[in-house]
């Protein structure tokens, strides 16, 4: 039963996560890109992790497969911070009980794996809790909430991201595996400033920058 504590623990911090997001990209960091690149680049502060403490090496394919789980964290990223500016984050925290949709349509099709009679019924219980969540009563009729497509993008590339992270992490050590991914996160966020526009923002919210640098 450790494992419940963890999760919850884990939800949690991530709840709290969400809160201070919403905060920077509703009034500091406009442009979600300009956001990403400097969270992604703050990874450089785990290097240290690694004279800390063993981390393994891993081999081609199991690189291929963790740079796959960076590439999916950041796209799940991009449309996760544009709903943050759309959504209020209450909202947005349980639009991602879409998530199990997604891991249980992968899993079952890339592992054979099913669910027991008390797990489907939860399941199902997640599923209804976030389309209730999806719906606004506004100006007399019923409204789909503005950020459902854009979390459904999300949720479906977050779960592409714990799906492979949980795959590496059977045949590969999970600390280092997320230390990797990490890594290759902080290498892919500058790209986001390949764009002239992204630039011009990043100027622009020079001030808000300043207090994540």
């Amino acid at each position: 039963m450790n494992w419940l504590f963890l999760a919850i623990g884990a939800c949690f911090l991530w709840a709290s996560v969400n809160v201070g997001e919403k905060y920077l990209v509703s009034g500091r960091i406009k442009n979600p890109f300009v956001y990403l690149c400097l969270a992604g680049c703050l990874n450089i502060f785990l290097l240290p992790i690694f004279f800390l403490t063993k981390i393994d090496i891993p081999n081609w394919p199991t690189l291929g497969l963790l740079f796959l789980t960076a590439i999916f964290y950041l796209g799940g990223s991009v449309f996760y911070v544009s709903a943050l500016k759309k959504e209020e984050v209450s909202r947005i925290n349980i639009l991602w009980q879409l998530i199990p949709i997604f891991n249980f349509t992968f899993v079952y099709i890339l592992f054979r794996e099913t669910l027991t009679h008390n797990q489907t019924w939860a399941f199902i219980i997640l599923v209804v809790g976030g389309i209730l969540a999806s719906i606004h009563w506004k100006t007399n009729q019923w409204r789909w909430s503005k950020a459902l497509l854009i979390m459904f993008w999300a949720c479906l590339l977050y779960s592409g991201y714990a799906v492979t992270f949980d795959y590496v992490s059977r045949i590969f050590d999970p600390l280092s595996g997320w230390l990797w991914v990490n890594i290759f996160i902080m290498l892919l966020a500058p790209v986001f400033l390949m764009s002239v526009k992204n630039r011009k923002d990043f100027e622009q919210d020079r001030e808000g920058c300043d207090m994540l640098i």
